[in-house]
């Protein structure tokens, strides 16, 4: 009905929140915007006014008695009607939207702090009003509080839990409480597990903040042990489905918590059997036991084949989704349907398992997630789930030789459902380039230049996406140098930057000097470093060793010395250093490069290059465990024990040199 209201100074703190709750039950009961603009309005020094809903917009919060007016968001959201339309109009707001992830605001960028100060002031505000206050204001603020992203808010919300207790019309509720056992658990878990004893009326609300408590700051074993008590005691506390995954999820990324995750995924199914509809287990329940079988198999030193145990809990989602009849004629669902985070966790369980048919089953998996894609839209592979497979495969082809064919039967798979419309992730150039990879890996760089050609035609007859970049060419460059193809590696870079204008970078050309390497073709390697530098790129000390190594490894008949060609490869690696404009540092040999010149020298027995070899691996001190047993391991035993006894890893003088080198270290007497 529309009254008007005519009220002195003296009756506005008495009428103030319950004129603002009957404004707000209006608006969501739906009544006319005339109605609810013929109430009193009220502003901040408390006058009383008629004001027209046409004329301006609704009224503020209602001022308190010490003049000071909440503004904190929970105390606006609180007492904020429903959004306007055919429920009335809504009072304007202090901004409060677009909060991003860490609690801040996007307009005035409001730190934790500033709303810690909002919320407190609001509180004491609260409880020094001489009219009553309800506890469910109270609570209404204090979860405000609650909510600030800060481990010391458990702290306040205690101290002002005291207030509420000591208060003269204010008792705390249960609410009250478990706001602030929230609040603890963030930073205090022990304190939050000692108010919830502390409580008469438990609830599973409080319950599960402290065993987030627990799994944040105490372990997953002592969350475990209050919940194991918690089900032991029962009643109004006692676990229900959001409690049970609680402990999961702070298991499942533990190489030995499945059994902890399977046990309680078993007992509550045995709950929601039993006939508690609290605890129905969810697709995350199940996700949370693939979490654990995934970091199970990366650290699996056991035969257990977890890629085999994930694709049947799939398969038994996928089965017992459908729900079964029980006594009364209803549906009770054994199992959730597994949602797409479900087959992510199970294909990254098989594409880590070891076995052989693991990598067959992670494709298995991403056929039956497009297959149930036709029948529900809403489950659909994202294009993380197609680069997880085809990256996962491309990584295990260097040990399983069907992961580059089960590759391109992926992509095969990837473009008919592109073009039926199952799915909206095109094969474009990065998931070619895995196929790429995998040929690399697994030892045929021509296979691996075929798809670099078919992505050329693919780009030239229109589909763009599929054009290759610098990652391709690299990938197919990494192709060729394991395989040692040093001309595949030249008609790649030439048709990189022909065909394609694609300007080689660092480690195009390192690739390049690793396939003149690997192919033993010293002079190669060496003249694509110099032409590295060149182009002022300055190769590591991992590619200067592979060229060193090529050497090493060269047929005995090279005449050249050891120390001579380990200063012609740093030489010509660190050309590329201008000492006026530092381009980069100098690449200096490491205790791997002593070790492969004291190979090359030991396979060529030039024993006079070891010790000199030796002793600047003393003087650079790169000298380890490794170099003493290679030593030991691959020289005469006369000469090793000579040379032990010659300094003992002391650089000698050029005097000693000398005589040793006259005397002792003649390649002939030690032969």
């Amino acid at each position: 009905k529309n009254q008007n209201f005519s009220r002195s100074n003296k009756d506005i703190e008495q009428m103030t929140v319950s004129t603002m709750a009957l404004r707000c039950s209006l608006a969501r009961l739906r009544v006319s915007p005339a109605a609810i603009s013929s109430l009193p309005s009220f502003t901040r020094n408390g006058a009383c006014r008629q004001k027209s809903y046409e004329a301006s917009p609704a009224p503020p919060p209602p001022p308190f008695v010490d003049g000071a007016v909440p503004n904190s968001r929970a105390f606006r959201s609180f007492f904020a009607p429903s959004p306007a339309g055919d429920r009335g109009p809504t009072p304007p707001i202090a901004s409060g939207k677009g909060r991003n992830r860490r609690g801040k605001n996007r307009r005035n960028n409001a730190s934790p702090l500033s709303e810690i100060f909002a919320a407190e002031r609001d509180l004491r505000a609260l409880l020094c009003r001489t009219s009553s206050a309800s506890i469910l204001e109270v609570n209404a603020v204090l979860s405000g509080l609650a909510r600030v992203r800060d481990r010391s808010v458990g702290e306040r919300c205690l101290a002002y839990l005291s207030r509420i207790d000591s208060h003269v019309r204010l008792r705390p509720d249960a609410v009250t409480y478990n706001i602030v056992i929230g609040a603890l658990s963030k930073g205090d878990a022990m304190g939050a597990q000692e108010l919830y004893d502390h409580m008469e009326a438990k609830d599973v609300i409080g319950l599960n903040y402290v065993l987030r408590g627990w799994c944040r700051h105490g372990g997953p074993g002592r969350s475990l042990q209050v919940l194991n008590a918690a089900e032991r005691e029962g009643g109004p506390g006692r676990p229900d489905a959001k409690s049970y995954g609680i402990v999961m999820k702070a298991f499942s990324d533990r190489g030995n918590g499945v059994a902890v995750c399977a046990d309680l995924l078993n007992r509550t199914l045995g709950h929601f059997e039993g006939g508690r509809d609290d605890c129905a287990p969810t697709a995350h329940h199940y996700n949370y036991l693939l979490d654990a079988f995934c970091h199970a198999a990366r650290d699996a030193r056991t035969g257990d084949n977890w890629g085999a145990r994930a694709h049947r809990l799939i398969e038994r989602m996928e089965m017992n989704g459908g729900g079964k009849g029980d006594g009364d004629g209803k549906v009770r669902s054994a199992a959730p349907l597994p949602n797409s985070r479900s087959y992510d966790a199970a294909i990254a369980t098989c594409l880590v398992c070891p076995s052989r048919s693991s990598p067959r089953r992670a494709v298995s998996l991403l056929r039956s997630l497009v297959e149930r894609n036709s029948r529900d839209r809403e489950l659909k592979p994202s294009p993380r789930t197609f680069s997880q497979v085809l990256s996962g495969l491309s990584h295990r082809a260097s040990r399983n030789p069907d992961a580059a064919s089960l590759v391109e039967e992926v992509l095969k798979d990837m473009s008919e459902w592109y073009w039926d419309g199952r799915t909206d992730v095109p094969p474009d150039a990065s998931r070619l380039t895995s196929a790429v990879s995998a040929h690399g890996r697994s030892g045929d760089p021509k296979r691996a230049a075929d798809v670099v050609a078919s992505m050329g035609d693919m780009c030239r007859a229109g589909n763009g996406a599929a054009r290759p970049d610098i990652v391709t060419y690299n990938a197919l460059l990494d192709a060729c140098a394991r395989a040692g193809d040093a001309d595949g590696a030249r008609r790649a870079l030439a048709d990189m930057q022909g065909a394609w204008g694609i300007k080689p970078d660092r480690i195009s050309y390192q690739c390049a000097v690793r396939a003149h390497a690997v192919g033993q073709d010293v002079v190669g390697a060496i003249e694509a470093l110099r032409k590295m530098a060149e182009k002022k790129m300055q190769p590591d000390v991992g590619t200067c060793n592979i060229v060193l190594r090529s050497w090493a490894t060269a047929a005995h008949a090279d005449g050249s010395n050891a120390l001579e060609k380990m200063g012609e490869i740093f030489l010509v690696a660190n050309a590329a250093v201008d000492d006026d404009a530092r381009v980069g540092e100098l690449v200096e040999p490491n205790s791997v490069t002593y070790s492969t010149a004291i190979d090359g020298a030991v396979r060529r027995e030039r024993w006079v290059e070891v010790h000199a070899l030796y002793e600047l691996c003393c003087r650079d001190q790169m000298l380890n465990n490794f170099i003493l047993e290679q030593l030991r391991r691959c020289m005469p035993k006369r000469a090793y024990s000579k040379l032990m006894e010659a300094d003992c890893g002391a650089p000698v003088g050029e005097d000693e040199w000398n005589m040793h080198g006259e005397a002792l270290w003649d390649d002939k007497a030690v032969s």
